[in-house]
């Protein structure tokens, strides 16, 4: 009796060989479609607008007023009625991160956008600079729609290790960019001076209350002391440009592009082409 040979089928996997005789067979529908693709990748590239980048570098400037003066002391034996003026006698980084945190804010970038003309840089085809205002018949971006664009544009940076702030602006017009970082800044700083120029009045005002009703001499003096710290923290702000954020290395007009990379969007079409085209080729003929 003879033994049954099972003859098993060949297998299905793709044979490195059968693909190259199918290339060699398709090499003019390859090469066209790899020459469109191409073609295709260099006309989208060309359309794309540079983006220039800006950048400007600060560095958090600690109040003088308590770093230096022996008026800081006061705090332990006063904390107590300095809390409830709503004075902070801690400094240091508490003040850096609340000032951080104010100009990251939506009130504050509210306030940069209304006073530095951010919107005309932001959406310069639909903004009309005669008026002044949006062009007719366009769609006006809601302030959510805004936050959610200068996402895109405006980067803050703070690095808590070397303590550093970076502020960068990407956008078509390397000039705007650059004005927006610096401006960006300098309105941080008039800001954070308004604050405290005002929050320093506020707690004089109640300082100089209490000190009408004390009747003891220590706590006189010690109410005397809080009121030449708070107006010293004024005298400060009014004579300090930089009276936040130290510009280290303000932004420049930048000259060189950051995107679009237009050899690589170049380079990948062609490769989408040529892989595209090969495995159409490659199934058609098997």
């Amino acid at each position: 009796m003879k033994a049954e040979v099972n003859i098993k089928p060949e297998s299905d996997a793709i044979n490195l060989l059968d693909v190259w005789v199918s290339i060699k067979k398709n090499i003019r529908t390859i090469l066209s479609v790899t020459v469109i693709s191409t073609i295709a990748a260099i006309f989208y590239a060309i359309s794309i607008e540079n983006v220039y980048r800006a950048s400007i570098l600060a560095v958090p400037a600690s109040s003088e007023s308590q770093m230096s003066s022996p008026l800081s002391g006061i705090g332990d034996q006063f904390a107590g009625l300095a809390s409830m003026a709503g004075i902070d006698l801690s400094g240091g980084q508490l003040e850096i991160e609340t000032n951080i945190a104010v100009i990251e804010s939506k009130q504050f970038t509210k306030i940069f956008l209304e006073g530095n003309n951010i919107l005309e840089k932001l959406y310069p085809e639909a903004w009309d600079k005669e008026s002044n205002n949006w062009k007719q018949g366009v769609r006006i971006p809601t302030f959510d729609d805004i936050l959610k664009d200068l996402n895109g544009v405006q980067n803050i940076i703070f690095d808590k290790r070397s303590g550093l702030l970076s502020v960068t602006v990407d956008l078509n017009d390397p000039n705007s960019a650059a004005e927006w970082a610096n401006s960006f800044m300098r309105t941080a700083n008039n800001h954070l001076r308004d604050m405290a120029i005002k929050e320093a009045k506020k707690n004089i005002g109640f300082l100089n209350n209490e000190l009408l009703e004390v009747k003891v001499v220590q706590m006189k003096q010690l109410l005397n002391q809080m009121i030449a710290r708070e107006t010293q923290k004024i005298m400060i702000a009014n004579t300090r440009d930089d009276y936040a954020f130290k510009i280290i290395d303000p932004a420049f007009v930048p000259d060189k592009k950051i995107r679009p990379q237009r050899s690589l969007i170049v380079i990948f079409g062609a490769l989408i082409g040529l892989l595209f085209s090969s495995f159409v080729s490659f199934y058609r003929t098997t």
